[in-house]
C-alpha cells in the first residue's frame, strides 16, 4: 500500500509540473515564462526551459537574461530552481523531458551527480546546453556556454599574491562542492597562489553553498576559531558579501581582506565603499543570452564548437566604477 501511495504521489507531482510548464509558469521564483509572436520560432510552438542551480544573485541574473532573450526572440521559456539539490534537479530534468521541451538549458548542481540526467536528455534527442556549470561527460551535452572557472581562481590568486606578497592565512569559501565552478576555481587558485607561495596557507575552508547567510555564518565561526585569518577568498560574491558583514560586525575589516567572484552589483558598490576588496566579473547577461541563441540554433540544426566561452574580468577599486550599472 505504501509503495502504491508513493507511486500515486509521484504521478501527481509529475502531472503538476507538466500542467505548470504547459501554462507558461515556472515552478521557481523565476518570473513568468517569456512569450512572443511572429516567425516560425516565435509562433509560440517553440518551448525551452532553464533548470537553475540555486536562488542567488548570479543565478537570478542568469535567469533574467535567459527569459529576456527568449522574450525578445518570441520563444516561450520556463525556469525551475533546484535549490542546490541534486535529487531535485534530476527530478526536474526527468519532468522536463516528459514535458516535451524543444531544448533544455541546464546549470548543473553537481557535475557528477547530475550526469545521469544530462545523459537522459541526450538519449531523448533534446538539445542540451550547459550554462555556467558543466557536467562531467562532454558527450552528455551539446554545447557549454560559460566562462573558464580556472581563470576565475587564477585571477583571484594573482591578485592575492600581489596584494599580500604571497604571505597570508586564508579562509576559503567554496561554492557547492563538486560542481564544475568549485573544481575549476579551486584549481586556478592552487596553480596561481597555493602551489607557488608556501607562505599562502589555507587555515580554514568550508562549503558556503553559494549563499550569503552561509558566508556570514561560516566567517563568524572562523573569526572565533582561527583569529589569525588575514583574507577570505569566496568563490562567489554572495558568500563574500556575507563574510564581509560578519567581518565588519566584528570590527576586523582593517585586518581581513575579502574577495569574491561574479561581479554582483552589491559587491561592486562595496568595493567603491571600501568594505570589499576585489571580485571577478562573470557576465551573466552574456552567458544567458548566448545560451538561448545556441539552444535555438541547435533546434534549427545549426552546429557549434563544444564550448562558447565568455572571459572573466578582475574588478578592483581602480575600475569598479566602470562595472556599476
Amino acid at each position: 500500500m505504501k509503495k502504491k501511495l508513493l507511486s500515486l504521489v509521484a504521478m501527481l507531482c509529475c502531472a503538476c509540473f507538466l500542467l505548470c510548464a504547459c501554462s507558461g509558469g515556472g515552478a521557481d521564483a523565476g518570473g513568468d515564462a517569456a512569450q512572443g509572436d511572429g516567425g516560425s520560432a516565435s509562433s509560440g510552438n517553440t518551448r525551452i526551459c532553464f533548470l537553475a542551480q540555486a536562488n542567488n544573485t548570479f543565478q537570478a541574473s542568469l535567469r533574467d537574461a535567459i527569459e529576456a532573450k527568449a522574450k525578445d526572440i518570441g520563444v516561450k521559456a520556463d525556469t525551475f530552481n533546484a535549490d542546490n539539490d541534486v535529487s531535485t534537479q534530476l527530478d526536474q530534468i526527468e519532468s522536463a523531458i516528459a514535458s516535451g521541451y524543444d531544448a533544455i538549458i541546464l546549470c548543473a548542481v553537481d557535475s557528477a551527480g547530475v550526469l545521469p540526467g544530462a545523459q537522459a536528455v541526450k538519449d531523448a534527442g533534446i538539445p542540451l546546453v550547459c550554462v555556467n556549470m558543466l557536467v562531467d561527460d562532454e558527450n552528455a551535452y551539446d554545447v557549454y556556454v560559460g566562462s573558464d572557472d580556472v581563470d576565475a581562481g587564477t585571477i583571484q590568486g594573482d591578485w592575492v599574491k600581489e596584494k599580500t606578497s604571497g604571505k597570508c592565512k586564508i579562509g576559503l569559501l567554496h561554492v557547492p562542492m563538486g560542481c564544475s565552478a568549485e573544481i575549476g576555481r579551486t584549481q586556478g587558485l592552487k596553480q596561481s597562489l597555493l602551489d607557488v607561495c608556501p607562505d599562502a596557507v589555507v587555515v580554514a575552508e568550508d562549503d558556503g553553498k553559494a549563499q550569503i547567510d552561509e558566508g556570514m555564518r561560516i566567517a563568524e565561526d572562523w573569526m572565533q576559531t582561527y583569529p589569525d585569518i588575514t583574507i577570505i577568498i569566496a568563490q562567489n560574491d554572495a558568500m563574500g558579501l556575507g563574510a564581509m558583514q560578519a567581518v565588519m560586525s566584528a570590527g576586523k575589516k582593517d585586518d581581513i581582506l575579502i574577495c569574491g567572484v561574479d561581479g554582483d552589483q552589491d559587491a561592486v558598490q562595496a568595493i567603491l565603499d571600501g568594505t570589499y576588496d576585489m571580485t571577478v566579473f562573470q557576465n551573466a547577461e552574456g552567458q544567458g543570452s548566448k545560451a538561448v541563441e545556441v539552444a535555438l540554433g541547435l533546434i534549427g540544426g545549426e552546429t557549434y564548437d563544444k564550448s562558447v566561452m565568455i572571459p572573466f574580468e578582475a574588478i578592483t577599486a581602480d575600475n569598479a566604477a566602470d562595472y556599476l550599472a
